[in-house]
C-alpha cells in the first residue's frame, strides 16, 4: 500500500492560510443519476438511521435554498469535530464500505458502479468525519472495474477533485492526505493495467495542474503571495502524477513514457504543466522545487522536450501566443527567473530586456525541465530544441545553445561526483545509461540542422574525451559505425537518385539489448551530406584512437565483432528491411578494418619500429591488418549439418527434390551455409560431388540476386579449399548452369524484359507516376542482376583457372559461344547494355587467350561472333541513358570506352585470309561508329550544363559514315543501317533529312523489302512523300510489322490517302493495337475523316465502336464538337454530313445492351449539361441566386449504374454532391462547376512488388463549360500527356498533370478540376506576399524535410512545364493560369493561346517560358543553388529526351491543321514547331541552346510586364 511520506505532509502543512478562489461546485443532478433502490442501497442506508435523518434534513434545507451559497456545503463539511468515534461505529462503517466495494467489483456492472459512486460520494460531508475518511480511503478500489468505463471513472475523479478542493479550503490535512493517497493508489493500479484508462487519468492530472492559476487577463501583474499559493496547490498533484509515470530510479529503471504513441494533446499537456510551474514560482533552486525534487525528476524523465521539430506545425505558431506562458506573474518571481536564466545563459542586461515575458518563461521552463532530466543522466533531449523551427523564428537559439552546454557540463560534473557503475542497483550512474546518451548524441551528429549538429559534435567530443569508456561499448560503437555507413549511403543515394533523393534513412540501433530500426531524416543537399560524412569520419577516427589508447584490445575485439555481424544472415535481413541490401560498400565495415589495423602504443615493438628507419617511408604504411586477417575466418559463421544432413542424402541421393523455390530466402542462405560447411569439413567425402551440385544448382534454380550473391561468396571459398578435381567440378557446374539460364531465357536473355517505346505506350491523363517508373526499373534491374554477378565472377576467375587443364578452356569457350550466340534474341532494355558489354569484355579475354594458343579458325569464329553480339545491341533505336543513376551511367560509359579501345587496338592474326580480314574490319568499323556515338550521348547526359562531347575517342581520323558502311550494315541487318543513319544525321523524318544516305537506304529497302518487314521504323524510309510510291515493293507493306498508332493515323493523310497498299497496311496496323492505345487519338481519327476518300477511316471507326463502347461514345462527342465552325452551331463544317452519317450508322449498329448503355450515358450527361440552359434566365442575377437554381436542378438528377463523366471514362459515377454546384463567371453563358463521386480501378504494388488491382473512390469536381471552344485545350493536354509518356519511358523524373478535357458539342465541354491545388492568383488575393512565403508557411522553413520535398517537386514540375511551354508556345501565362498543388508542384491550366496565337495578337510574352523571381527564390534565391542547377539540368535533359520524338509531337498536330482551331496558321505552324526542336543542331549544341532559353526566361522583363498588365487590366495580382 502506497502512502504519503512525512516530508510531503510537511509541505501540506505549509499550505495553512492559503486563500482559495471558491470553486464553482454544484450538487444539482446527483439525484437524477441514482437508479431505483437496490440491496446495495439498503446496505448503505443501514449505516446509521439517525445520521440519515440528519442528512435528509440537511439535504432538504440545502435544496430549498438552491445552494445560494457554497459556504453551506463548506459548513456541513467542517462541522465534524469527532476526531475519535466509537470503535463499534467505525467497524460498522468500515465493514459496510468494504462490503459495498467488494459487491461492486464482483458484479462489475456499469449501473451498479454508477449507483455506488453516487451514493458514497453523497455520504461525504453528510455524516461523520470517520465515515468520510473511510470512504476516501476505500472508494478508489472501485477503479478495478473502471478500466473501460470512462463515464464512471470520470465521476470518481470528479468526486476526489471536489473533496480535495473543499479540504484545501477548510485546511483539513486529514482529507488532503487521504485524497492524495487515493490518487496515488489509482495511479499505481492504472500504471499496471490498461493503456486507455491510464491515458485518460494522466490527462486529468495534467489538466488539474494546468488550470491552477488560470486567469482571464493575460500579462497582468499578480501578487507574489498569490503566485506562491498556486505553486503550492500545484505541488499537491505532483506525487500522484509521479507514481503514474515510469521511474528513472537506477534500482528500478523503467523506460520513459513513449510520447510518440500519444496524440498532440498529451504533448501539449506536458509542455503546459512546465510552463505553469515556472509562472508560479518553480525554478531549479526554488524551495518548492527542492521539496518535490524526486517527483519533478520523474515527471521530467517522462516529459517531451518543450520544443522539437516533430511538434512543429506548419501553421504560424509562436511562443508569444501560448496562453499558459502569457499568464501574468509577480515581479519577485520574474526576477528570480531572470537570475536563474543568467546562471545558465551568457546574457547581458540589454538582451534580457529584449526578451518578451512568454519567451522568458519558456527559457525558465526549459532550464527547469532539462536540468532535472540531466540529474537522471539524460542530455540528448536538450539538443532537440534546436530542431524546432519556432525556436529559430523566436530568436532563442543562442540562449538554448548556452543551456545545452551548461547542462552538458553539469552532467559531467554529476558523473564525476556520483561515479559510474555497471550494476543498476547503485546510486551511481549506470555505464549503460550514459552510453545510451552518447548513442543518442552520435545520432544527433547527423541532424540536418547545422546548429544542432555542431552542438551534438561538441557534446559527444566532451563526453568521449572525459570518459572514453562510454565508446568502448557494443551498442555505442556499432551505432557510430552504422552511422558512417548510413552517411556514405546518403552520399551514394544522391549519385544514384539525382533529382529525387531519399530523405529517410534507417539506422540499426540497439536499445535495451533489442535491435531496432530508427528513421533518420537527412537534408537533400549534396554539399551537406559530403561535409557531414567528412566531419563524422574525422571525428570518429579521432575518438576511436582515443579509446584505443585506453582499451585497445577491447575495442579491436568489438570492431572484429562488428565485421563478423555484418557478414551474418541476420544482417542480410536487416539490409533488406532498410532497403540497403544492394549496397556493395559498407563504409562502417571499411572504417572498422582501418581502425583494427592501427598499431597501438601497447604493442611497443611494432609501435617503435619506424624509429630505426627514419628515411624508409615504407615503414609508415605498416599496420596489423595481416594479423587480423589471419585470425578472422570468413567461414567462421558456417554451421555444419554433418552426418545428419549426410544420412538424409545417403538414403536417397538420387531423388533431390528440395522445394527451394518455396523456401524463404534466409532459410535458403542457411542451407547454403550448411552445404558449404559440410563440404569444407570433408565429413562426407563420398557425397562431396552431390553436395557441390546442390550448392550450385539451388542458387541457379531460384535465380534471385540476394541468393546468387551469397552463393558466389561460398563458391569462392570452396574454390580455394577443394581438391583440384573438385575445383574443376565446381567450375563445370557453374558454367553448365550459366548456359542453362541462357537457353531457358532467364535474366538478361528474357526478351519480355523490353522497354516499350513511348509511341507504343499507353498515354494517360494523370499526374506523372514516379512510383511506377521506379517499380518498373527495379523489376528489370533485379532480373538482370543475377547475370551481372555471374559474368563478373567468370571475369575475375578466368585467368586463375585456365591452367587447371585444356578442358577448362573448352568449357569457357563453349559457354561464351552459347552466351554470345543468344545475345541476338536477348533483352534490349537499356539496363541490359552493361551486361552485354561485360559479357563481350569477358569474351575478348577468352579470344585473346585463344589467340595465344594458336587456334586460328576458332579465334576467327569467336571474334566474328563477338562483333555480331556487340552490334546486336545497336538494333535498338538510339536513346538517352535511362533513369537518374549517374553512377550507373558513368560506369556504363567507362565500360563502353574500355571495350571500344580493346576492339579498336586489337591486332588480327596475320594468317587470317583477306576475306576474313575484310569482314572483320567492316564489322569493327561499323561497331566503333555505333559505340562512339553512344559514348558521346552518355557524356553529354552526364554533363548537361557544360556538355562534354566525347565523340571521336574510338575513331580514326578517316573513319566516318559512308555508303559502303551503309550497304554493309544493311547486309548484316537493315535495322543497323537505319539506326546508323539516324545517329549521324539531323533529327526528323526522312523526307526532311533527305541526303544521299537516305536515298541509298530507300533503294536498298525497295530492292530487298522482305529483309526489313520486322522493323516498323523502315516504313518511313520505304515510303517517299515527295516521290513515286507505286513501286512494287509496297505490296510487302501488307506483311510489315505495324507502326505505332499515331504513325498509322498520319498514313490516312495525303499523299497516302489514295494508296491502297498503304491504306490497307494502316488499317491492319491500327487494328493490331489495343483499343486503349488508339482511344487516346480520337481527335486525330475524327480529323482524318476529312481525307477519307476510300472510306477506310469510317470503317475503322465503326468496327472499333463494336469493340469498345467507351471509344464509340468519345467519337460521338468529338464528332458533335467538330460539326460546326462556330460555338453557336450556326455555320456547319464541311465535314458535318460525314460525321452525322457515321454517328447514325454507329448508333444503329449497337446491340441491345450497347444501345441501352448509350442511351443511359447520354441521357445522364445531357441532364447534367442542361442545367446551363436552365441558368440562362439567371445570367444577370447574383451568384447566390444562380447557386440556388443549380442545387435545385442537381437534386433532380438520378445517378444510374455505370454512367460516367465524359472526362472520366475510366471511372463510374456513384454519387453527386448535390450542394456542390457553383456558377462561374460569364457575360452571356452559364458555365458551372459540380462535384461527383467517382469509382475507378487502379493498379498498385504489394510488398513483393507484384501488381495488384484495387478500387478507389474519390470526389472529382468538373466544370461544364458553355460558349468556349475546348478543342484547343484537348489538344494541348493531349500533347502534355505525350510528353509525360516520353519522359516516363526515359526514366526522367519530370512532373506534369495532364488533366482531362472533353469537347462534347460546339462551344461545350467538360473540364476536370485539378485536385488539392490553388492558383497563384488566389494566393495573391489571400494576401500571401510571395511564393517563397507561401512555401515557408505551408511546408515549413527551408531546412525542413517538408520544404525540401516541396522544393524538389517544384523543380521537377517547373522544368517540365517550362520545356512544354516553350515547344508548344503556351501564352497568357498570368497568375490565374498557374496553379500550385499541396505537394509543391506547379501546374498550368487554360491553353487558349498556344502555337501561333497570342492574346490580342501582340507578342507581349516574348520570353520562352515563365521563370519569375519568386520561383527562383523558392529554389534558393540564385542560379548557383543546388535546386536551380537541378532545374537547369532537368530542363536540358527533358529537352534532349524530346528531340528524338519530335515527329510524334508533329504527327499529333498535323491531322488537326484543318480543324479550324485558331492556333494554327497552316504549314507555318508545323515549320515553327519543328524549328523549336533545333533539328539541325548537334546534341551538345541543343543542350547549350536550352540553357540559353533558360537565361533568356530568367526574371524576364517581358514576363514581369505581362503580369503587371494583367494586374492593371484584370486585377490579377502577382
Amino acid at each position: 500500500m502506497l502512502t504519503i511520506d512525512d516530508e510531503h505532509l510537511d509541505e501540506i502543512d505549509a499550505i495553512d492560510g492559503i486563500t482559495l478562489r471558491k470553486p464553482k461546485i454544484t450538487r444539482t443532478g446527483i439525484e437524477e443519476l441514482l437508479p431505483p433502490n437496490t440491496t446495495v442501497t439498503n446496505s448503505v442506508n443501514s449505516i446509521d438511521k439517525s445520521d440519515i435523518k440528519q442528512s435528509k434534513k440537511t439535504s432538504k434545507k440545502s435544496s430549498k435554498q438552491n445552494l445560494k451559497s457554497d459556504e453551506k456545503f463548506y459548513d456541513v463539511f467542517s462541522d465534524h469535530n469527532d476526531t475519535y468515534v466509537d470503535k463499534k461505529i467505525e467497524s460498522i462503517f468500515s465493514n459496510s464500505i468494504r462490503t459495498i466495494i467488494e459487491l461492486t467489483t464482483n458484479y462489475n456492472q456499469m449501473d451498479i458502479t454508477l449507483l455506488v459512486i453516487s451514493i458514497l460520494s453523497r455520504k461525504v460531508s453528510a455524516l461523520s468525519k470517520c465515515l468520510n475518511i473511510l470512504i476516501l480511503k476505500n472508494l478508489y478500489k472501485i477503479i478495478n472495474v473502471l478500466f473501460f468505463d470512462f463515464k464512471n471513472l470520470s465521476l470518481l475523479i470528479k468526486f476526489y477533485n471536489t473533496v480535495f478542493n473543499f479540504a484545501v479550503k477548510i485546511n483539513d490535512k486529514d482529507y488532503m492526505r487521504e485524497v492524495i493517497n487515493s490518487r496515488c493508489q489509482i495511479s499505481y493500479i492504472l500504471k499496471q493495467n490498461f493503456f486507455l484508462t491510464y491515458v485518460f487519468y494522466m490527462h486529468e492530472l495534467l489538466n488539474q495542474i494546468i488550470i491552477k492559476g488560470d486567469v482571464e487577463n493575460f500579462n497582468q501583474h499578480r501578487s507574489h503571495g498569490e503566485i506562491s499559493e498556486i505553486g503550492k496547490e500545484i505541488s499537491l498533484y505532483l506525487k500522484p502524477l509521479a507514481v503514474l509515470l515510469p521511474s528513472p530510479s537506477p534500482s528500478n529503471k523503467e523506460s520513459p513514457l513513449a510520447i510518440d504513441y500519444f496524440d498532440q494533446k498529451t504533448t501539449d499537456l506536458f509542455r503546459n504543466i512546465w510552463f505553469n510551474m515556472v509562472v508560479h514560482g518553480y525554478f531549479i533552486n526554488a524551495k518548492i522545487t527542492k521539496n518535490f525534487e524526486r517527483e519533478l525528476k520523474i515527471i521530467a524523465y517522462n516529459s517531451p522536450p518543450l520544443a522539437c521539430e516533430s511538434f512543429y506545425q506548419n501553421n504560424e505558431t509562436s511562443l508569444d501566443l501560448n496562453t499558459v506562458l502569457r499568464r501574468g506573474s509577480s515581479h519577485h518571481n520574474v526576477k528570480d527567473q531572470k537570475d536563474n536564466i543568467e546562471d545558465f545563459v551568457d546574457i547581458n542586461s540589454f538582451e534580457m530586456k529584449t526578451i518578451s515575458y512568454p519567451k522568458l518563461m519558456f527559457l525558465s521552463a526549459t532550464i527547469l525541465l532539462e536540468s532535472l532530466r540531466v540529474e537522471s543522466g539524460i542530455i540528448h533531449t536538450n539538443l532537440a530544441y534546436l530542431s524546432d523551427p519556432s525556436i529559430r523564428i523566436s530568436s532563442l537559439e543562442k540562449f538554448l545553445k548556452d543551456i545545452i552546454l551548461t547542462n552538458c557540463g553539469r552532467l559531467i560534473k554529476n558523473i564525476k561526483s556520483k561515479g559510474l557503475a555497471r550494476s543498476s542497483y547503485s546510486d551511481s550512474f549506470p555505464i549503460s545509461l550514459i552510453s545510451n546518451e552518447l548513442n543518442e548524441l552520435l545520432i544527433l551528429c547527423c541532424n540536418k540542422n547545422s546548429d544542432l549538429q555542431d552542438i551534438a559534435f561538441k557534446s559527444s567530443d566532451v563526453l568521449i574525451k572525459k570518459f572514453p569508456t562510454f565508446l568502448c561499448n557494443e551498442n555505442t560503437l556499432f551505432t557510430l559505425l552504422n552511422l558512417l555507413s548510413l552517411l556514405f549511403e546518403s552520399v551514394m543515394n544522391l549519385s544514384e537518385n539525382r533529382y529525387d533523393p531519399a530523405f529517410e534513412f534507417y539506422l540499426v540501433s540497439t536499445v535495451n539489448k533489442t535491435k531496432i530500426l530508427r528513421s533518420l531524416l537527412l537534408s537533400d543537399s549534396l554539399d551537406w551530406r559530403y561535409a557531414t560524412l567528412e566531419k563524422f569520419y574525422k571525428k570518429s577516427k579521432e575518438w576511436i584512437k582515443i579509446v584505443l589508447m585506453k582499451s585497445g584490445f577491447d575495442v579491436k575485439s568489438l570492431l572484429q565483432s562488428y565485421i563478423s555481424v555484418n557478414a551474418s544472415v541476420e544482417n542480410e535481413n536487416i539490409k533488406k528491411a532498410t532497403n540497403t541490401y544492394n549496397a556493395e560498400i559498407q563504409f562502417g565495415v571499411s572504417f572498422a578494418m582501418e581502425m583494427i589495423s592501427v598499431i597501438l602504443p601497447s604493442d611497443k615493438e611494432h609501435y617503435n619500429i619506424t624509429s630505426f628507419s627514419k628515411n624508409f617511408s615504407l615503414f609508415d604504411k605498416i599496420d596489423t591488418m595481416s594479423g587480423f586477417l589471419s585470425t578472422y575466418n570468413i567461414s567462421s559463421n558456417l554451421r555444419g549439418l554433418g552426418n545428419v544432413f549426410g544420412s538424409k542424402i545417403s538414403k536417397k541421393a538420387s531423388n533431390y527434390s528440395i522445394q527451394t523455390t518455396l523456401m524463404k530466402e534466409d532459410l535458403i542462405i542457411l542451407l547454403l551455409e550448411d552445404l558449404s560447411n559440410t563440404i569444407i569439413s570433408n565429413s562426407l567425402p563420398a557425397y562431396n560431388g552431390e553436395l557441390l551440385r546442390y550448392i550450385v544448382d539451388i542458387p541457379y534454380e531460384i535465380f534471385k540476386p540476394s541468393i546468387t550473391k551469397y552463393a558466389i561468396s561460398h563458391w569462392l571459398i570452396l574454390s580455394k579449399k577443394l581438391s583440384k578435381n573438385n575445383q574443376s567440378l565446381l567450375l563445370s557446374l557453374i558454367l553448365s548452369n550459366f548456359r542453362k539460364t541462357v537457353l531457358m531465357k532467364k535474366g538478361m536473355y528474357d526478351s519480355n524484359m523490353e522497354l516499350v517505346g513511348s509511341e507504343f505506350s499507353k498515354m494517360e491523363y494523370a499526374p506523372s507516376n514516379k512510383k511506377e517508373i521506379s517499380h518498373n526499373a527495379a523489376v528489370v534491374n533485379n532480373t538482370f542482376k543475377n547475370h551481372l554477378l555471374l559474368i563478373r565472377l567468370l571475369q575475375s576467375n578466368f585467368y586463375s583457372v585456365l591452367y587447371q587443364g585444356s578442358h577448362v578452356l573448352r568449357e569457357f569457350n563453349y559457354t561464351i559461344l552459347v552466351a554470345l550466340e543468344n545475345l541476338k534474341e536477348a533483352s534490349l532494355h537499356p539496363f541490359s547494355r552493361m551486361l552485354r558489354f561485360e559479357l563481350i569484355k569477358l569474351a575478348l579475354d577468352v579470344f585473346s587467350f585463344n589467340m595465344k594458343v594458336g587456334s586460328k579458325k576458332f579465334s576467327y569464329e569467336l571474334f566474328n561472333l563477338i562483333l555480331n553480339a556487340a552490334l546486336s545491341w545497336f538494333k535498338v533505336k538510339a536513346s538517352w541513358p535511362l533513369g537518374n543513376n549517374l553512377l550507373k551511367i558513368k560506369t556504363d560509359m567507362n565500360l563502353l570506352i574500355e571495350v571500344g579501345l580493346i576492339i579498336k587496338n586489337l591486332a588480327f592474326v596475320k594468317s587470317f585470309s583477306k576475306n576474313m580480314l575484310r569482314i572483320l574490319s567492316t564489322k569493327r568499323d561499323l561497331l566503333l561508329l555505333f559505340m562512339d556515338n553512344e559514348i558521346s550521348k552518355m557524356s553529354i547526359w552526364l554533363t548537361p550544363l557544360d556538355p562534354q562531347d566525347a565523340s571521336g575517342m574510338l575513331l580514326d581520323s578517316d573513319l566516318t559514315i559512308n555508303e559502303s558502311l551503309i550497304r554493309q550494315s544493311f547486309a548484316l541487318n537493315p535495322i543497323l543501317a537505319i539506326n546508323l543513319i539516324e545517329r549521324y544525321t539531323d533529327i526528323g523524318p526522312p523526307s526532311l533529312t533527305s541526303n544521299k544516305y537516305v536515298y541509298l537506304l530507300r533503294r536498298l529497302l525497295r530492292s530487298e523489302p522482305i529483309k526489313a518487314i520486322n522493323y516498323p521504323d523502315a516504313v518511313a524510309y520505304i515510303l517517299d512523300p515527295n516521290g513515286d510510291n507505286s513501286n512494287g515493293s509496297l505490296e510487302y507493306l501488307l506483311y510489315w510489322k505495324p507502326v505505332c498508332p499515331i504513325d498509322a493515323i498520319n498514313l490516312f493523310l495525303p499523299p497516302y490517302d489514295e494508296n491502297s497498299y498503304v491504306l490497307q497496311y494502316t488499317m491492319r496496323a491500327l487494328e493490331s493495337h489495343d483499343v486503349n492505345l488508339t482511344f487516346f487519338y480520337v481527335p486525330q481519327i475524327v480529323q482524318a475523316l476529312r481525307f477519307d476518300k476510300k472510306g477506310y477511316v469510317a470503317r475503322f471507326i465503326l468496327e472499333t465502336a463494336q469493340i469498345s463502347q467507351l471509344f464509340a461514345h468519345q467519337i460521338i462527342w468529338n464528332m458533335l464538337a467538330n460539326s460546326y465552325k462556330d460555338e453557336d452551331s450556326v455555320f456547319p463544317d464541311d465535314i458535318k454530313p460525314v460525321l452525322d452519317d457515321i454517328s447514325n450508322k454507329m448508333v444503329k449498329s449497337f446491340n441491345k445492351t450497347d444501345f441501352a448503355f448509350y442511351e443511359k450515358e447520354f441521357s445522364f450527361f445531357n441532364e447534367v449539361t442542361s442545367i446551363s440552359g436552365k441558368l440562362k434566365p439567371y445570367i444577370k442575377k447574383s451568384k447566390g441566386e444562380k447557386k440556388i437554381k443549380i442545387d435545385e436542378e442537381m437534386k433532380k438528377i438520378v445517378v444510374k449504374s455505370g454512367v460516367y463523366l465524359p472526362s472520366n471514362p475510366d471511372g463510374v459515377v456513384i454519387n453527386i454532391n448535390r450542394t456542390s454546384g457553383k456558377p462561374l463567371q460569364s457575360h452571356a453563358k452559364a458555365p458551372f462547376m459540380a462535384t461527383f463521386r467517382i469509382k475507378k480501378e487502379v493498379e498498385d504494388y504489394d510488398e513483393e512488388e507484384n501488381v495488384r488491382i484495387s478500387y478507389v473512390e474519390k470526389w472529382q469536381s468538373a466544370i461544364f463549360k458553355v460558349g468556349d471552344d475546348c478543342r484547343q485545350d484537348v489538344l494541348a493536354l493531349q500533347l502534355i500527356s505525350v510528353f509525360r509518356t516520353i519522359w516516363a519511358v526515359n526514366g526522367l523524373d519530370l512532373y506534369v498533370f495532364p488533366y482531362r478535357v472533353t469537347a462534347t458539342a460546339p462551344g461545350c465541354g467538360v473540364i476536370d478540376v485539378l485536385p488539392n491545388s490553388i492558383s497563384r492568383d488566389m494566393l495573391g488575393r489571400e494576401a500571401v506576399n510571395g511564393l517563397y512565403e507561401y512555401y515557408v508557411t505551408k511546408f515549413g522553413p527551408e531546412d525542413t524535410i517538408a520544404y525540401q520535398q516541396a522544393r524538389n517537386n517544384l523543380v521537377k514540375s517547373l522544368a517540365a512545364y517550362s520545356i512544354i511551354s516553350y515547344l508548344l508556345q503556351f501564352k497568357d501565362r498570368h497568375n490565374g493560369n498557374i496553379m500550385y498543388d499541396d505537394q509543391g508542384h506547379i501546374l498550368h491550366i487554360d491553353f487558349g493561346f498556344c502555337f501561333d496565337i497570342t492574346p490580342g495578337g501582340v507578342r507581349f510574352e516574348a520570353a520562352p517560358f515563365k521563370l519569375t523571381h519568386e520561383m527562383i527564390q523558392v529554389m534558393g534565391g540564385s542560379n548557383q543553388t543546388q535546386a536551380f542547377k537541378w532545374f537547369e539540368e532537368l530542363c536540358v535533359k527533358g529537352y534532349l529526351a524530346t528531340r528524338p520524338h519530335m515527329e510524334t509531337i508533329v504527327k499529333c498536330v498535323l491531322p488537326m491543321l484543318q480543324s479550324g482551331l485558331p492556333c494554327f496558321k497552316g504549314e507555318v505552324t508545323i515549320k515553327n514547331l519543328r524549328s523549336r526542336f533545333v533539328p539541325t543542331k548537334s546534341e551538345k549544341a541543343a543542350a547549350l541552346y536550352m540553357r540559353k532559353m533558360i537565361r533568356k526566361s530568367m526574371e524576364s522583363y517581358y514576363t514581369k510586364g505581362y503580369d503587371e498588365f494583367q494586374r492593371l487590366t484584370n486585377g490579377i495580382p502577382y
